[in-house]
C-alpha cells in the first residue's frame, strides 16, 4: 500500500522534552509512522498510509494544544499548548484577547480578582 508524507507546521511551539509526549501520542495511531519533530520550526512530519488516519493525527495533535496553523482559531477556542515551558514566549504572539487564556493564578492575579487567601 502507497504512503503519504504529512508535513505539519503546528501553531504553537513546543520544546524538545515535550516533543516525546507527542511523538508517542501519533506514534500510538494505526497506520502513522516516522514520526519526526522539529521543536524549533514548530514543525511535525510523519507517514501516513490511509486519509482517515490523517484526519485522527490532526484531531490528536489539536487534542494535545498543537492544532495545524492553518486551522482558523476561535477566540472561544480554548486550546492552550500541553508545553508549560513555551506558554511565556507565545503570549508575545498571539492575537489580542487570547492572552488570558495562558494566565496562570497566582498572588497577583488573587489581588485583582480580590480573592481573600
Amino acid at each position: 500500500m502507497k504512503t503519504g508524507l504529512a508535513k505539519i507546521s503546528v501553531r504553537n511551539s513546543f520544546c524538545s522534552n515535550c516533543s516525546e509526549k507527542i511523538e508517542n501520542a501519533l506514534t500510538a495511531i494505526r497506520d502513522i509512522s516516522n514520526v519526526h519533530l522539529y521543536p524549533s520550526e514548530a514543525l511535525i512530519v510523519f507517514s501516513f498510509r490511509k486519509a482517515n488516519e490523517l484526519a485522527v493525527a490532526l484531531n490528536t495533535l489539536t487534542d494535545l494544544g498543537y492544532p495545524p496553523k492553518s486551522d482558523s482559531l476561535n477566540p472561544n477556542n480554548k486550546i492552550k499548548p500541553s508545553c508549560i515551558c513555551m506558554r511565556p514566549a507565545m503570549q508575545e504572539a498571539l492575537p489580542a484577547g487570547f492572552n488570558e487564556l495562558y494566565r496562570i493564578p497566582g498572588k497577583a492575579a488573587e489581588k485583582q480578582l480580590n480573592i481573600a487567601s
